[in-house]
């Protein structure tokens, strides 16, 4: 690969862009499809997808380490080793899947009960909780896949085959809810087989793609030492992400309190914000990556010029974006619901969510860089604390104890994300005053 695909954020970005706009447009396709049948359907899919999204951080831990040690051995020219420790990487998450699929098949009503579902969404999210689970090993290869393709510099191969998944869910959830043959089938039933199916495509064309890039041979042996690295890398830098779905599974429970209306209302408004929040979130995936390349070749100064440049760049964004997405708030919610209820309450978390997000700016850039450099623990430690303390408890206190409602919850979230991007600014701070330092003394 040409240099400045490992180094330019620009070059890296765009795929990672992209690619995370078709994944994200896959799930939004989705609710909105399902918003034709009823913000019942709506709410069921997006509680099943919570406790989904959750079992899936078992895919992050792997793609987690393989975005902080292949960067940093590729920084090191260390290609073999690259690919090998990825094909381990895909071997874990093959195991990994067929465990959690056994297990989660075996124990779905217990999750539900411990849940506790509300009776008319509780048929709906057994339903597609149960078929998506039977395709775990297709998502979770697909976003190990992912990791892999950015650190190799070609996630434009990922972006592709996003372009093309989302194309084939698209139209299958278009046949499944217009019933053209009128079979009358259980409309959430379909549009998770079509999700399966779509991610089952994916993951083929991942594999035939990516068979010539990690020399994939007829015998290749897991290697102790790289589940060993990593379990190491990747169970604390998937932390941050475990802490925060877990979180976020707990705040949906208190928003099911508020009534299924606010629910929907919440799942609306968030599939509109997380295309705020893809490019600034795209960079800093992108930075962690480049970050890890220049720990590879001690090259301490720019990496820390290059995390707060990348800072400047995502604020500026992200200001741009909630301008617009603000003003047009009213017309995007028209095409998932006409209830006036539902979109007045999703208007006012996008709002507070567009605010939010110029912190999470920080913590996007923040957090991988130091994951980059292998500072892991301290971003896993911070974000288990501050999400604990403010994105729950000072949402539980101001939006169910005070009455606050929608507003406490998010003030709460907004609290949890300041704080976390004061604190990794710092310890940013540190990092790179202590990597100079070191850097002067081996001159």
């Amino acid at each position: 690969m040409r240099q400045k695909d490992y180094y330019n954020t620009l070059s890296m970005s765009i795929p990672i862009i992209l690619q995370s706009f078709f994944q994200i447009l896959f799930g939004a396709a989705d609710v909105w499809f399902l918003s034709f049948c009823s913000d019942t359907a709506v709410a069921s899919v997006g509680y099943a997808n919570q406790i989904v999204s959750v079992i899936l951080l078992t895919y992050v831990i792997i793609s987690s380490s393989i975005s902080i040690v292949g960067a940093q051995y590729l920084g090191e020219k260390r290609t073999e080793d690259t690919c090998r420790i990825s094909r381990d990487a895909l071997a874990c998450t093959l195991i990994a899947s067929i465990f959690l699929t056994v297990i989660l098949l075996i124990g779905n009503n217990l999750i539900l009960n411990i849940m506790n579902i509300p009776n008319d969404m509780r048929e709906g999210t057994r339903t597609y909780f149960i078929v998506i689970s039977m395709g775990l090993v297709f998502q979770g290869g697909n976003t190990v896949f992912t990791a892999v393709y950015r650190i190799f510099a070609r996630g434009r191969y990922a972006m592709y085959i996003g372009i093309f998944t989302n194309i084939l869910n698209i139209i299958g959830d278009a046949l499944v809810v217009s019933d053209p043959l009128k079979y009358n089938y259980d409309y959430i039933l379909g549009v998770a087989a079509v999700t399966v199916f779509s991610n089952f495509a994916g993951f083929v064309m991942m594999c035939f793609s990516g068979n010539k890039m990690l020399k994939v041979r007829r015998s290749c042996p897991i290697s102790a030492e790289n589940i060993r690295l990593l379990l190491r890398y990747g169970i604390p830098a998937a932390g941050e992400n475990i802490s925060y779905k877990v979180s976020q599974l707990v705040v949906t429970m208190l928003l099911v309190s508020m009534g299924s209306y606010v629910l929907a209302a919440k799942i609306y408004a968030m599939n509109v914000m997380l295309f705020a929040a893809l490019i600034p979130n795209s960079m800093g995936i992108a930075t962690g990556i480049i970050v890890g390349y220049l720990y590879g070749e001690k090259e301490y100064e720019v990496l820390c010029r290059k995390c707060y440049k990348n800072i400047g760049i995502g604020i500026i964004t992200v200001l741009v974006i909630n301008l617009f997405i603000i003003s047009a708030s009213g017309l995007i919610l028209s095409f998932f619901t006409t209830d006036q209820a539902v979109i007045e309450i999703a208007k006012d978390i996008i709002c507070l969510e567009a605010f939010t997000l110029l912190f999470k700016v920080g913590n996007f850039m923040f957090s991988n860089s130091l994951k980059g450099v292998g500072d892991v623990y301290y971003c896993v430690a911070l974000s288990v604390v501050s999400m604990w303390v403010f994105g729950v408890g000072a949402s539980y206190i101001l939006g169910i104890v005070l009455e606050w409602g929608i507003v406490g919850i998010y003030a709460g979230f907004c609290m949890d994300e300041a704080v976390r991007c004061m604190l990794m600014w710092g310890r940013w701070g540190t990092v790179c005053r202590k990597r100079s330092e070191k850097s002067m003394l081996e001159m």
